[in-house]
């Protein structure tokens, strides 16, 4: 029998963890010798749900993504610290040599630091001075909110929102400092972000606009505030630091690998320079660009774990048939077209695309309302009868509409007016999202992994009970968590119509359902109390 193809896998974050369990879908594991090197000691878990953490509504021991292939080695709290690719070696920090075939980079990224005194080396930050990015971040800032007078956010992009909403769990005054001209700005038009500012300072969150920091005021060797460029002082105890990421290439450009922002890979995620180097997630830069986001590096890790399940024991480093990779290049690989803030009683869901300015000539017909009393802003886009982009700040039930009508590519009114009437009001615009028998099969509910109402019923007519059991089986709530209460809401459902086949059999044809993996419950390994 020939050798076993061996592959390294170094990282093991939500991207890597989505390329092992891809491998174990579609490879022969007699075929390939895997190991997997990460980093961080925890284990692969969500790290988009730290903001949540931090606001005590999301537990610790949800977090841990579920996974199958047993026969995969895995060196968790281990660095790779060095590419040999002359001799084909991953180098650990033990010292440990790690031959490979194929290597698949998939180290993810830095917190990107502004140019600001007292943060130039990350290694030595004064006490109280923290990112959002690992779970010892999370454990971090746990630790020290509930001793200062005010929590200072760094950045006013969905991670400092989230992250300052967060820390106002804990009775905590927070200032976010945002260099742009209103929070969320790249998702929302100028109005929108001024409806969500005085929304914020509603729940006791100041935002302090077209602030560029400056330096961080230190006491005996801990943060005590912000100094801006004109002089003035944010105070606080607790600076936390959200001001974007930098993808994580050193390992890939000590090697001599082309680096621009990201390891520089073809449409097939392999290295410019080398065959037998694929990069994937956020730190790959493929010809459309880094998006930063999870849905494509999620997308890059099915495409990666085909393309070597192909090449199963031929080690085979010439192009591959199929399908190039998805690479970020389109809007919809980019995964950008919904967007929607993780908060505890606020609301704010950006979809599609829409005209910046509301009275620009195009051929989008926009429809806005503005309540800034009631803190809503909605606006929305018509093209051809089709809802091609809305934003919302302040409505639930709005936003969950449409979204419902724009992913479902549902018919709607002649005049887009009618799109902002409840259909409970007699206005006829949209169907509501809140009776899961009206919702079709196919209606996608987690769009992070693609998930259908109709796997969702499949899995409960299985067996599967709780969202776990349905993210073990499906993926489902293992992305950004915005869908779980639709998960719990439907399961719910489930129960009640159990036994009544004419009620969900046409849900489930055809959902493909996948066997049940295990979800590693390794809380105490992650370390970190949730709030009561």
């Amino acid at each position: 029998m020939p050798d076993r193809t061996r592959i390294v896998v170094v990282g093991h974050g939500m991207v890597a963890a989505r390329l092992i369990d891809d491998l174990d879908r579609y490879a022969d594991p007699a075929a390939l010798d895997v190991t997997v090197i990460g980093a961080e000691p925890e284990g692969a878990y969500n790290r988009l749900m730290l903001s949540e953490v931090i606001g005590g509504r999301a537990a610790v021991d949800g977090l841990a993504l579920p996974h199958r292939a047993t026969w995969v080695r895995v060196l968790d709290g281990v660095a790779a610290v060095r590419l040999d690719r002359e001799r084909q070696l991953v180098v650990d920090e033990h010292g440990d040599e790690h031959p490979y075939d194929q290597v698949v980079l998939a180290t993810g990224a830095d917190p990107r630091v502004p140019p600001l005194a007292g943060l130039e080396d990350a290694s030595r930050w004064p006490s109280g001075v923290h990112a959002l990015r690992t779970l010892a971040d999370c454990r971090a800032v746990l630790a020290r909110v509930g001793s200062v007078g005010r929590a200072i956010v760094l950045g006013g992009g969905l991670l400092g929102v989230e992250a300052a909403v967060g820390l106002r769990a804990h009775a905590v005054p927070v200032t976010v400092v945002h260099s742009g001209a209103g929070p969320l700005d790249r998702q929302l038009d100028a109005a929108s972000a001024t409806v969500l500012r005085h929304a914020l300072r509603d729940n006791g969150i100041d935002v302090v606009t077209g602030g560029r920091a400056a330096e961080v005021v230190v006491h005996d060797g801990a943060v005590a505030g912000l100094r801006l460029a004109d002089g003035s002082v944010v105070e606080g105890g607790l600076l936390l630091v959200a001001t974007g990421v930098r993808p994580r290439s050193d390992l890939a450009a000590d090697a001599g690998l082309p680096c621009a922002a990201g390891v520089l890979v073809d449409s097939d995620l392999r290295s410019l320079a080398d065959p037998r180097v694929s990069a994937i997630g956020d730190c790959a830069e493929p010809p459309g660009g880094c998006s930063g986001l999870l849905a494509p590096g999620w997308d890059q890790a099915s495409a990666v774990a085909r393309r070597l399940a192909r090449q199963g024991d031929s080690r085979s480093t010439g192009p591959t048939d199929g399908a190039a990779a998805p690479t970020g290049s389109t809007p919809e690989a980019a995964g950008g077209d919904v967007i929607r803030l993780k908060a505890k009683d606020l609301t704010v869901v950006a979809l599609g695309t829409l005209p910046d300015d509301d009275l620009a000539d195009t051929d989008v017909h926009v429809v806005t309302v503005t309540d800034l009393r009631s803190r809503r802003r909605v606006r929305v886009g018509v093209r051809d009868g089709v809802l091609v982009g809305a934003s919302v700040v302040g409505d639930a039930q709005l936003a969950a509409d449409l979204t419902a009508t724009y992913e479902r590519g549902l018919p709607v009114p002649a005049d887009p007016a009618q799109l902002l009437l409840r259909a409970s009001e007699g206005g006829g615009g949209l169907p509501t999202a809140q009776s899961p028998a009206l919702i079709p099969g196919r209606a996608t509910v987690c769009r992070c992994n693609g998930v259908a109402k109709s796997h969702i019923v499949a899995a409960h007519a299985a067996g599967d009970r709780t969202v776990d059991d349905v993210a073990c089986r499906t993926r489902a709530t293992t992305g950004c968590g915005t869908c779980t209460a639709t998960v719990q809401g439907l399961l719910e459902w489930l129960a009640e119509v159990d036994g009544d086949p004419a009620s969900t059999a046409s849900d489930i044809d055809d959902a493909g359902l996948l066997p049940r993996v295990a979800r590693p419950k390794h809380s105490a390994r992650l370390g970190v109390t949730t709030p009561s």
